[in-house]
């Protein structure tokens, strides 16, 4: 080697090093900004997921709203059954085993998250109650006196209102005690 060849490299070494450290600082700051890109694709993809698994979620629950929404009719209809079958003692048996598929059924409903709303004593409320008729009682008013049709409640959500009986209030007692009043005076 000459003594030119030598003082060029001697020369030119700084300069080959200082454009290594940008070329590398260049790749590392691509594969940063590429592995933050590789994790904001992540937790999309993970949101996606539960996104999509909710969605599935609330269609099978929908899906169960329909479903179940045609069968209190069938449950309605073996109250009926099982009401009148109480005046009378005749096939036993057969009054037993339609009590026993009730139950079934019964059972069947609570397991898939359907309630009974309780009704009766309790104040109208008119999100769970339709009131089919009000009649003069000693009750206070708009209290539930007797429910036609029960009401029923999925998951918290309203499936059917009661069909329910309300009371009008003490009406008789309140125009004696007026009449009572006017005779005094």
């Amino acid at each position: 080697m000459t003594k030119k060849t030598k003082s060029n490299m001697e020369e030119n070494g700084p300069q080959l090093s200082d454009s290594v450290e940008i070329k590398l600082k260049n790749a590392e700051e691509k594969v940063a900004t590429y592995i933050k890109d590789l994790q904001r694709l992540q937790a999309e993809f993970e949101n996606y997921i539960k996104r999509a698994k909710k969605e599935q979620e609330n269609t099978l629950l929908l899906a169960k709203f329909d479903i179940m929404k045609k069968i209190l009719p069938i449950v309605d209809e073996f109250e009926i059954a099982l009401k009148s079958t109480q005046e009378t003692r005749e096939n036993e048996h057969f009054i037993e085993g339609v009590k026993m598929v009730f139950n079934h059924l019964n059972s069947l409903l609570n397991e898939e998250g359907i309630n009974h709303t309780e009704s009766i004593g309790k104040k109208h409320d008119p999100f769970v109650h339709e009131v089919i008729k009000k009649v003069d009682s000693e009750k206070e008013e708009n209290v539930i006196l007797e429910e036609i049709q029960k009401g029923y409640s999925f998951h918290g959500n309203l499936l059917r209102p009661a069909k329910v009986i309300v009371s009008n209030g003490k009406k008789e007692a309140t125009i004696e005690n007026s009449n009572l009043e006017v005779e005094n005076e």
